[in-house]
């Protein structure tokens, strides 16, 4: 389905806040980690030196090539089976708007084709991956205008360092997500080599509109060893825990489950939990508590008129007590981040956030108390399958400049939401 001129027109007019300083653009490999996924993202891009500027309504000199990026984009949107049914209206106003949301991730980055190219990832939850990887610059320029693509690939790579060559891919790089990015209180610099903390305890989710993976995979390629790092809590509790550099954290839902009360027990066997739509975008203004067990409430999420179009049918209510298909067992499964109200069995709905975040955190902070974490010590060559649906875990660790670390994660989405107690 081809994009009509009034719908250009209203894209040319939605760019009017970007202008580019170069005539001519260079060709860059860029190597970007998504924070909040744990995946790394490899484009060629065209450098038009393209940054932003006071949003103006009336028309500026606006790079040409920018309009046709987006309509790209939208054409796209109308690919996707999902957008099939909606009018063109609404599909180009979440296409601008996902546009937008790059900028909250990545406040940092300035290409907007890179904006564009991540909107089409945001949107279909799917990674752009090397999108033009064996293309001349003149090639490359082109086929981004008229390529934009999501390829359905579920293995993604993670680390840190410069990679020389890994599977056909060639001199890249790689960024572990650091602590300092996310949470309020950062551990300070100086002390950053010795001292880390638990990144964000999280289920691998997309937790709207895709069910929770079932199963998460990690193939360790590349590990440095040689030293340690002391893992803090900092949240006056004064506990630390030894951790192996680069770990990864897990702790058990059925464990955290059966430290509760027999009240609470009761209460989350009742009562389910309803995340925010596109919750990482919601919350990617928010800063963490520094043990990454859930967020500050100081306000800062973005309201849901600063969000991509909302479908209410796709926002994720899951019970807070998952049931393991194979033993039964009950888990306590919440991602602390993403919550948004709690739906109790009465049928009263708790919405205020500071205290449903204030809930979560009371119910899940003894489990993640040192004896209860496991740190796994990777090897090169380990392959871990986790049950995605009964534990919580979280990244770890701070790498110096010449530490290397390779991954390969692999999860896919699940055709059905896990299952409650009662269910």
């Amino acid at each position: 389905m081809s994009t009509s001129s009034e719908t250009r027109e209203a894209i040319k007019q939605s760019l009017c806040e970007y202008t580019r300083k170069e005539g001519d653009p260079s060709m860059r490999r860029i190597s970007i980690q998504l924070k909040n996924y744990g995946f790394s993202l490899r484009l060629y891009i065209p450098d038009f030196g393209v940054t932003e500027i006071p949003v103006q309504r009336q028309p500026s000199e606006t790079n040409p090539g920018i309009p046709e990026v987006l309509d790209s984009h939208l054409e796209f949107r109308h690919s996707t089976p999902s957008e099939n049914n909606r009018d063109e209206a609404s599909i180009l106003q979440q296409s601008i708007n996902e546009a937008r949301t790059i900028a909250l991730f990545f406040p940092d980055i300035r290409a907007t084709n890179i904006r564009i190219c991540m909107a089409a990832w945001l949107g279909t939850l799917c990674s752009v991956d090397d999108l033009i990887e064996d293309m001349m610059p003149d090639e490359a320029s082109v086929a981004l205008h008229h390529s934009i693509q999501a390829l359905r690939e579920e293995v993604q790579i993670i680390g840190h360092g410069s990679i020389d060559s890994y599977e056909g891919l060639s001199n890249f790089q790689l960024k572990h997500p650091h602590h300092k990015t996310f949470h309020r209180d950062a551990i300070p610099p100086e002390e950053d080599y010795d001292f880390t903390r638990f990144y964000r305890w999280h289920i691998d989710a997309a937790l709207y509109e895709y069910y929770p993976p079932k199963v998460t995979t990690l193939l360790a390629v590349k590990v440095p060893k040689g030293r340690r790092q002391t893992l803090r809590y900092d949240d006056g509790s004064d506990e630390t825990l030894d951790v192996p550099l680069g770990t990864t954290a897990f702790v058990n839902g059925e464990r955290m489950f059966e430290m509760l009360s027999d009240e609470d027990k009761e209460f989350v066997l009742g009562s389910r939990v309803e995340y925010a739509p596109h919750p990482y975008i919601w919350m990617s203004p928010a800063r963490s508590l520094p043990t990454g067990l859930g967020l500050y409430s100081e306000g800062l999420e973005l309201p849901e008129s600063d969000l991509p179009p909302i479908d209410q049918s796709k926002i994720m209510i899951l019970p807070m007590v998952w049931k393991n298909p194979v033993t039964g067992k009950p888990a306590l499964q919440i991602h602390p981040s993403a919550v948004r109200k709690i739906h109790q069995k009465d049928g009263s709905v708790i919405d205020d956030l500071a205290r449903v975040r204030e809930i979560v955190y009371r119910l899940q902070r003894p489990a993640i108390s040192p004896k209860h974490v496991y740190a796994h010590d990777w090897e090169e060559g380990d392959l871990v399958l986790f049950h995605n649906r009964g534990v919580l875990h979280s990244v770890v660790g701070a790498f110096g400049d010449d530490e290397v670390r390779l991954f390969r994660q692999c999860n896919l989405a699940a055709g059905e939401a896990p299952v409650g107690m009662s269910d």
